[in-house]
């Protein structure tokens, strides 16, 4: 059996209704008859369908930009985008930072963080390059060279008030100088608290410049930062590591010192006059004693056992301390404007009686008061 369908004037098997009714051919037709169309045939929907198909434009897939890194909804305002002036300076530099990358990547990694120490002559906390004569300052000899070293502490001395711990002992000036431009210089590393300061490896050679200013400025912004640094706290630990280093290394090469003691005063010590230099420390043999005996007799004891050892106590002598039970009074020097912590007794006495006659006034006074102002607060019977 089939059915007529009056809106595209066909017969249509029963089977076969629901579907008809679905389709695209019936619903326009549908359409057709009520803007008072007449219907089409489903050959000449077909053509027609494939008509509208063949004139439409090709969508473009891509509505994300690589270089403003921003998606779109639809083709139009993609377009737009791609005709406007924020993109087109977004786009050359997008390009000009690509080629930038692909040349820093083909360098070898040698290439890449590029640090050298500071020549002798430079500041070690500005640009400011001293010279004497015409020549390059390594190629001057010994005599120049502790001269140069001598005007460029002097430099530092006066415009950034940097410190050197004994500044009349030293001996070589020039090899001190050359050590702290190769800290400063090479390492990125702060002279007082350690601290290094690496910069972004993509740069290239900019990043020398980055990291160098970033720990210049380190140390000129800190406070106490300006001065050379001595080691750890812990002495016992720099005693051993340079110890270690020592019966690593041979005796015909160069010592290869820790990083703990690449700033200390193991380092240093020679560029000073050996005469005035403090000997080393005196260890002990035994693993568990947790001490350190220095040249001059005092003892220091490990922060593990800082309950155990008082290390700061000031030196007393024999004679005051066999006076302390003899029944001598001590006696308190202090200056006029300090605030003793201690009061002699007469004073201590006065005080006390001025207090129990404040406390028997207030007595006295509440007594008063709720004698004479006693109808005001409650009724009395």
């Amino acid at each position: 059996m089939t059915y007529l369908c009056s809106s595209c004037k066909a017969d249509v098997p029963i089977s076969e209704r629901i579907n008809h009714v679905r389709s695209d051919w019936h619903i326009y037709n549908l359409k057709r008859v009520v803007s008072d169309l007449l219907p089409i045939s489903e050959d000449m929907f077909v053509h027609k369908k494939q008509l509208i198909a063949a004139e439409a434009p090709v969508a473009i897939e891509k509505t994300y930009c690589n270089a403003c890194k921003k998606s779109f909804a639809n083709n139009k305002s993609f377009t737009a985008h791609l005709i406007s002036k924020r993109h087109i300076h977004n786009s050359h530099l997008f390009k000009t930072k690509t080629a930038q990358t692909v040349i820093s990547s083909t360098k070898p990694a040698g290439e890449i963080c590029l640090t050298e120490p500071l020549p002798l002559g430079s500041c070690l906390f500005c640009d400011r390059y001293i010279s004497l004569d015409y020549l390059p300052n390594e190629s001057l000899d010994s005599v120049k060279q502790s001269d140069l070293a001598k005007r460029v502490l002097s430099h530092m001395f006066d415009a950034h008030k940097f410190s050197v711990p004994f500044p009349e002992r030293l001996t070589d000036p020039a090899g001190l100088l050359i050590e702290l431009g190769r800290i400063v210089g090479e390492e990125r590393c702060c002279l007082a608290c350690g601290r290094q300061f690496y910069g972004s490896c993509v740069e290239g050679s900019d990043n020398a410049r980055i990291s160098l200013s970033a720990v210049r400025s380190h140390m000129l912004d800190k406070p106490g930062h300006k001065q050379v640094w001595f080691g750890v706290e812990d002495p016992v630990q720099v005693a051993l590591l340079v110890a270690e280093a020592e019966e690593e290394s041979n005796d015909d090469c160069e010592i290869n010192y820790p990083k703990a003691a690449l700033a200390g005063g193991e380092l240093f010590s020679q560029f000073y006059d050996q005469s005035v230099v403090v000997p080393s420390f005196i260890l002990s043999d035994d693993e568990e004693v947790y001490e350190v005996r220095l040249p001059s007799g005092t003892v220091l004891g490990h922060r593990k056992m800082r309950t155990i050892y008082k290390q700061h106590l000031a030196a007393t002598d024999k004679a005051k301390l066999s006076n302390r039970d003899n029944g001598q009074k001590s006696v308190c020097i202090r200056r006029p404007d300090f605030k003793a912590l201690m009061q002699y007794r007469s004073n201590a006495d006065s005080e006390r009686y001025l207090n129990e006659q404040k406390k028997y006034w207030d007595l006295v006074t509440g007594v008063q008061g709720n004698f004479h102002n006693r109808l005001h607060l409650r009724r009395q019977y």
